[in-house]
């Protein structure tokens, strides 16, 4: 449970970094959001979970409309910020 932990955490760090870079660069919120769907949509294609938690994120937007998705998307940006800052 402990590695869990510390795996999630190190991706919110990796997260918080890449909105201070979008932020930095002035992107504004809802630019940030539609891109993190761009990405989801591309790792749901492209990858393959790794573990029982990524299973699930994507079964959760594969069975997802479009405007779930991005709520989806919206809502991880918020936990980021609201976590780590």
């Amino acid at each position: 449970m402990a590695q869990l932990t510390e795996s999630f955490q190190r991706f919110e760090k990796e997260l918080e970094k890449k909105l201070d870079v979008a932020k930095g660069m002035g992107l504004s919120k809802e630019h940030i959001d539609v891109s993190a769907k761009r990405l989801g949509d591309w790792l749901v294609k492209e990858t393959s979970p790794q573990s029982p938690e990524q299973v699930l994120l994507k079964q959760m937007w594969e069975n997802s409309t479009d405007d779930e998705r991005h709520a989806m998307s919206s809502v991880l940006h918020k936990m980021i910020e609201r976590t780590v800052h």
